[in-house]
């Protein structure tokens, strides 16, 4: 659907985007009020009266159907008004030939709403209010030359343009009310929409710019640093023997390659299209490389969101990195998989153990704690001699949108 140019009943312009739930529904209702009049047409014998007059109304209701089907939303301005004038003339028309339809007056000031400016519905409401004080004069006239009682002896002409007049002021208002109710609360519900997705991408763009700079100002610095001094013992223990030539010749390759590691950690968090799986492989095919130790996974992650994944990403990395600082285990298990509707983590050694309720600095735990908090998830520590496993449930929700 389009967009137009409108007011809310308080007359403050907008820009609205039409309810196309709302719009439906009117296209239902009127082509209900249509078959009523097709069927009580036929039930009152009016087309049975001549073959004229029920070519006649099923043109107007041929038209009106018609119309119904061709709103033009994306119109131009000047075609928007020439649909809902046209429709408030049939439908005086009609009301004047004998064809009462006054609900289809009503339905057409709904869609001057969504198709006029604040000042041309205040105008069209008044003409059609006009014109429909007009049709009932015309009509009134008519029956009191036929010399047909209208009303009670009691009640005159002015009363029953007064009763007319309420009526039709009292059904328009609420009718015009009623359609900006309805845009504004899907209007509310874009805004919604839009500022949940925003916050989405804000939130994806700060961590990751957070972890970027982490790696950035302590790894990548201290990696850096390291480099510079193993090249400087290089140069000077040359003389001492070619064995600690040899080691620290291997030293400043693993520093090297540390600082590459990091440069495509960096790379990799700056894409959009950051895979999960792919992450956490390379992060235990690392771990396996640096020390004797056997790394077995198993990953099996549904689509989620990219802040969702990053934080896994995380979670997972800072618990295999103090399985190998800290564990002095031979093996680790890894288990990423969805189970019941949640994310279960699992991370299991069998190292020493620790104890999980003293304070431990440097595991990082803390860490991984506000990580799962974060993602209103829970996280469980099992830890003995025999090893140590951390149970974290996240729970899952579908995205919306792939990130």
């Amino acid at each position: 659907m389009g967009t137009n140019q409108i007011s809310n009943p308080l007359g403050i312009p907008v820009m609205a985007q039409i309810p196309p739930r709302f719009l439906r529904s009117l296209q239902y209702i009127e082509w209900v009020i249509l078959a009523v009049h097709l069927v009580s047409g036929s039930a009152n014998g009016s087309f049975s009266e001549s073959i004229v007059n029920s070519l006649v109304i099923l043109a107007f209701l041929g038209v009106l159907f018609w119309m119904s089907l061709n709103l033009p939303i994306q119109g131009s301005p000047w075609r928007q008004r020439a649909y809902v004038w046209a429709g408030l003339l049939l439908v005086t028309f009609a009301q004047v030939i004998g064809l009462f339809i006054t609900l289809f007056l009503y339905l057409y000031i709904a869609k001057a709403c969504f198709l006029l400016r604040r000042r041309e519905l205040i105008f069209t409401t008044i003409i059609a209010g006009v014109l429909d004080v007009t049709t009932l004069l015309i009509l009134v006239s008519q029956l009191s030359g036929d010399e047909v009682a209208i009303a009670p002896a009691s009640m005159g002409i002015t009363s029953l343009i007064a009763d007319d007049l309420g009526e039709y002021v009292a059904v328009s208002t609420f009718v015009i009310i009623f359609c900006f109710t309805a845009i504004s609360e899907y209007q509310n519900r874009q805004q919604v929409e839009i500022l949940a997705q925003q916050v989405e991408t804000l939130a994806t763009t700060l961590e990751r710019t957070r972890i970027a700079r982490d790696i950035h100002d302590s790894l990548g610095h201290t990696l850096t640093t390291l480099n510079v001094h193993l090249a400087v013992a290089l140069r000077l223990y040359r003389q001492d023997g070619t064995a600690a030539f040899q080691a620290l010749n291997t030293a400043k390759g693993l520093a090297d390659q540390s600082i590459e590691d990091v440069n495509r950690t960096l790379r990799t968090l700056r894409e959009s299209d950051f895979d999960l799986a792919q992450a956490l492989v390379g992060v235990m095919e690392q771990l396996k490389l640096a020390q004797s130790l056997r790394v077995h996974w198993q990953i099996d992650l549904p689509p989620l969101p990219l802040s969702t994944r990053y934080q896994i990403y995380c979670i997972v990395k800072e618990g295999l990195v103090n399985v190998q600082k800290h564990a002095q285990a031979t093996e680790v298990w890894v288990q990423c998989q969805r189970i019941n509707g949640a994310i279960a983590l699992k991370i299991e050694d069998n190292g020493r153990g620790f104890d999980p309720t003293a304070i431990h600095a440097g595991f990082g735990l803390q860490g991984m704690r506000e990580r799962v908090q974060m993602l209103a998830g829970e996280l469980v520590i099992n830890s003995s001699t025999r090893g140590t496993q951390l149970h974290i449930t996240l729970p899952y929700r579908t995205p919306e949108t792939a990130s």
